[in-house]
């Protein structure tokens, strides 16, 4: 199945998140989020891509999904997925699973698992 992604849509706070609904079809920038206080990520866009850039913090939980770019850091919960890219860096807890590439890295806890590409 293929779907055209022509909506973009850039998320700087937890309210605007919060505000997108489950069926948004196109792509998600999350900028936004600091480690005292992430952003939280709880569903699953089925037509969506997620993709968290910048210097932010996000916090994946349930069955999300997302791609980090850059300097960016997520903590993945519960059976959350993740692709890591550039320098970014992931905790990773319960059944959560990711992809790592480039000079990314990632913590793993617990029945997590990740997948390492390149120089990871």
């Amino acid at each position: 199945m293929i779907y055209i992604m022509n909506k973009e849509i850039i998320v700087r706070t937890q309210k605007e998140l919060n505000k997108i609904k489950p069926d948004f079809k196109g792509t998600i920038y999350i900028e936004g989020g600091t480690y005292s206080d992430p952003l939280e990520l709880k569903i699953a866009f089925e037509y969506a891509k997620v993709i968290v850039r910048g210097d932010v913090w996000v916090r994946l939980r349930e069955s999300s999904h997302a791609e980090l770019w850059g300097s960016s850091h997520a903590e993945l919960w519960e059976s959350s997925h993740a692709e890591l890219r550039e320098s970014s860096h992931a905790e990773l807890w319960g059944s959560s699973h990711a992809v790592l590439r480039e000079s990314s890295h990632a913590e793993l806890w617990e029945s997590s698992h990740a997948e390492l590409r390149e120089s990871s």
